[in-house]
């Protein structure tokens, strides 16, 4: 390929993988004739080695043939075959540090702001002092439509390991997505546990935060089945007298799947088994899709701390053991991400068999008997 910088013509050498470099062009003359054509013009040699010919096309006697110019495809580029392809200047491998997510949680939560406090609290229809409950929710961004708001996603041991965004969309809802690098989490507000009642997780920051403002201890899962293995440790020391309920949403498409539904009874089933304690599944009132939605409407009559009792009150009423699941069937296509889902969720309910480096694993412990029936895929650490 040929490119020129101020009247100096350069040429790339892009005929190998590994070795490309730009070179500086001069043009041939009849002291200094083209090696490969002998020609005294319209050809240039490059200052480490490399040959423009504007007259051969194709393999030359003694010569390496690169293939035509990106640039013109009159001109081939040559190098001679006993010359050594001079190599880019090796440069020291960066190290490869994890990136600490609290230290980015918390340059992007100084920028949240009086401002952005109330912009968010219109968004997502929350009373603002609610966001102190997650001290290091932020601002990475700004349009015209709004700010791009950040919130921080944590492990079991709450941890910051990665950062979820929400960015306004003229044209509809939110757009959510993931900060590159960045692993799956828990919502997990101050407080949490101080909060009386029922342990509720349900799906997403949003509802963790609705909840928490109608004075309901919360924890947001990531998606529908996501989390699990953090919420175990979590919820390890919890004790057993504390109910914890799975909040399914009311997300069926007609004649379709129910992914708010179905990922909650796996969620539940699972973290029953590697908790050892019940764990019902309660779905969101009908009317409204998430629990966030159906607060938002009760409080436009309610205050918030009575609409939080109502809602408990309901979904306690309708909380019930998730179902118990059939062997699972998977059929093997060519969509490899479906079949992958798919082995996800049924290794999910497999009996003691767990995912660890690409294989399974069956776990036996020798001093009690088998248990019949499914067992989860979150493992829980025990002495």
């Amino acid at each position: 390929m040929t490119h020129r910088r101020g009247d100096a013509p350069f040429i790339t050498d892009s005929g190998t993988m590994n070795h490309t470099r730009r070179e500086k062009l001069t043009a041939v003359t009849p002291e200094s004739p083209c090696p490969v054509c002998a020609g005294d013009h319209k050809c240039s040699v490059g200052d480490g080695g490399l040959i423009l010919c504007g007259r051969r096309d194709g393999p030359v006697l003694g010569f390496d043939h690169r293939g035509p110019s990106r640039g013109d495809g009159q001109f081939h580029i040559y190098r001679r075959a006993d010359a050594p392809t001079p190599d880019r200047p090796n440069k020291p491998n960066k190290p490869n540090t994890p990136r600490d997510w609290g230290v980015i949680a918390r340059e992007y939560a100084a920028r949240f702001d009086a401002d952005a406090r109330t912009e968010l609290s219109g968004r997502l229809e929350l009373p603002p002092e609610v966001f102190s409950a997650l001290p290091l929710l932020g601002v990475c961004g700004r349009s015209v439509s709004g700010r791009t708001f950040t919130f921080p996603e944590c492990s079991g041991d709450r941890r910051v390991i990665g950062l979820s965004t929400r960015e306004p969309n003229p044209d509809g809802p939110d757009t959510k997505k993931m900060i590159a690098g960045g692993k799956r989490g828990l919502a997990i507000p101050d407080g949490w546990r101080e909060r009386p009642g029922p342990v509720l997780l349900v799906e997403g920051v949003s509802d963790t935060l609705a909840l928490t403002a109608a004075g309901l201890p919360a924890l947001g899962r990531p998606s529908n089945t996501g989390g699990g293995t953090d919420l175990v440790a979590l919820l390890g020391d919890l004790p057993l007298g504390r109910p914890v309920y799975v909040v399914g949403e009311n997300d069926q498409k007609e004649g379709g799947p129910w992914p708010g539904r179905e990922g909650a009874e796996r969620t539940a089933t699972a973290l029953g088994s590697a908790l050892g304690r019940p764990v019902p599944v309660a779905m969101t009132p009908a009317g409204a899709k998430d629990v966030r939605q159906w607060l938002a409407a009760r409080t436009r009559d309610a205050a918030w701390d009575v609409a939080g009792q109502e809602l408990v009150a309901e979904l306690s009423r309708t909380a019930e053991p998730p179902p118990r699941r059939g062997r699972p069937e998977i059929v093997v296509t060519t969509e490899e991400h479906v079949v992958n889902d798919a082995a996800a969720d049924a290794l999910m309910g497999a009996d003691g068999i767990y995912q660890r480096g690409g294989q399974l694993v069956r776990v036996v412990r020798l001093d009690e008997p088998p248990r019949p029936g499914p067992r989860s895929g979150f493992r829980r650490t025990r002495p």
